[in-house]
C-alpha cells in the first residue's frame, strides 16, 4: 500500500511557517530565495513542496485555516504532480552525496529562460549543505541577481555547512516541533513514544514516526528502560547497559550522550554536576571509540564505572 502524502498543514508544528509563507505568496512579497532550516525528520521537503505547489498553481484555494494552498486540478498543478512541469525544477544529491557545480550551473542555464506556465519558476534544493565549494559559489551568483519570476527554496539540516553569504541572501524559517506537538501527532497516529526517544530525536515527529517502525526501535525501548531504572537511583541498571553499549559501542553511547544531556539540564544541583561530568566523559568516550585499535569493552567499562558514581539519592 503506497504510504499516504501528508501536506504541511496536517502536520502543527509547519502550520505557522506555511501560513506566513502563504500570506507572502498571496501578497507578492515572498523574498526570491527562502532557506528552510530544522533537524531531520521535522518537515522541511514538505513544507518545501507545499509552497513550490503554491507558487506553481495558477488557481491557489482557500484552506480552513484562511490560508491559500495548490488546488491540486489546473494544469500546473498536474504537470507539477507528474514531474513534468517546465518551470519546476528540484535538486539534491547525487549517488555520492554531492551536489555539483555543474547540477547548479544547469539550474542557472534554465533560469535565463522564459518560463511556460504561470509566470514563476520555482527551484527546489533539498539538502543545500551537499552544495561543494563551486557550486556554492555558482548558486551564490544567481541568488545575488534573481532572474524575475524566479524563487528558489532550499532546505538543510545542518546550515553551518552552508556559506554564510548564502544565509544572508535567503529568508530564514527555522523548523522545529515541541514535545507535545510530536507527542500529540504521533498518538493521532497510533504511535506511542518516550521522552528519551524524543529527546534522541529532537522531537521530530516524521523521524520518530520512522524510527518507531522500525526492528531498531525495539533494541531501543530495552536501552531506554534500563536507562529509566538508572534514573530512578537503581545503580544496577547501569552496569546492566554495559551488555546493549557493547554491542554497538559508538551508536548506544551516543544515545546516553543524548539522554544524559537532558537529564542534566533539569536535574538539581549537586546531581545536574554530577550529570555534567558524566556527560563529558561520554563525549571523550566517543571520540576515543572512533579510534582503530581500541579496546571497546575496556573504554565502555571505564566510562560506565564512572556513571555508576553518580549519586541520585
Amino acid at each position: 500500500m503506497a504510504q499516504q502524502v501528508l501536506s504541511a498543514l496536517q502536520m502543527p508544528w509547519l502550520r505557522s511557517a506555511y501560513g506566513t509563507l502563504a500570506q507572502s505568496v498571496a501578497a507578492n512579497r515572498l523574498p526570491a530565495a527562502v532557506l528552510l532550516t530544522g533537524v531531520a525528520g521535522i518537515g522541511k521537503r514538505t513544507l518545501a513542496d507545499d509552497l513550490a505547489s503554491l507558487l506553481i498553481c495558477v488557481q491557489p484555494q482557500p484552506t480552513e485555516l484562511g490560508h491559500l494552498r495548490a488546488c491540486g486540478q489546473c494544469k500546473s498543478c498536474q504537470l507539477k504532480d507528474a514531474g513534468n512541469h517546465p518551470d519546476y525544477l528540484f535538486l539534491t544529491a547525487n549517488d555520492k552525496g554531492t551536489i555539483t557545480v555543474d547540477a547548479i550551473r544547469e539550474l542557472t542555464r534554465v533560469t535565463a529562460q522564459a518560463t511556460h506556465q504561470s509566470g514563476r519558476r520555482v527551484i527546489v534544493i533539498v539538502g543545500a549543505e551537499a552544495m561543494n565549494s563551486n557550486a556554492a559559489n555558482a548558486l551564490l551568483k544567481t541568488l545575488e541577481e534573481p532572474p524575475a519570476g524566479t524563487f528558489i527554496i532550499m532546505t538543510t539540516a545542518v546550515s553551518s555547512r552552508l556559506l554564510p553569504t548564502i544565509i544572508s541572501r535567503c529568508q530564514h524559517y527555522p523548523l522545529s516541533a515541541s514535545p507535545e506537538q510530536a507527542t500529540d501527532w504521533l498518538q493521532q497516529h497510533q504511535l506511542n513514544v518516550d521522552f528519551n526517544v524524543l529527546t534522541l530525536l529532537q522531537n521530530a515527529p516524521l523521524a520518530l514516526q520512522n524510527f518507531i517502525q522500525s526492528e531498531e526501535y525495539s533494541q531501543l525501548q530495552a536501552f531506554s528502560a534500563l536507562y529509566a531504572r538508572w534514573q530512578q537511583g537503581e545503580k544496577g541498571a547501569l552496569n546492566e547497559l554495559k551488555e546493549l553499549i557493547a554491542q554497538a559501542p559508538v551508536e548506544r553511547i551516543n544515545w546516553l550522550i543524548n539522554w544524559v544531556s537532558a537529564e542534566a539540564k533539569q536535574a538539581p544541583s549537586p546531581l545536574a554536576s554530577q550529570l555534567s561530568q558524566f556527560y563529558r566523559n561520554l563525549l571523550n568516550s566517543r571520540v576515543v571509540l572512533s579510534q582503530s585499535g581500541i579496546n571497546q569493552v575496556l573504554q565502555v567499562e571505564k566510562v560506565i564505572s564512572y556513571g555508576v558514581l553518580v549519586n541520585r539519592e
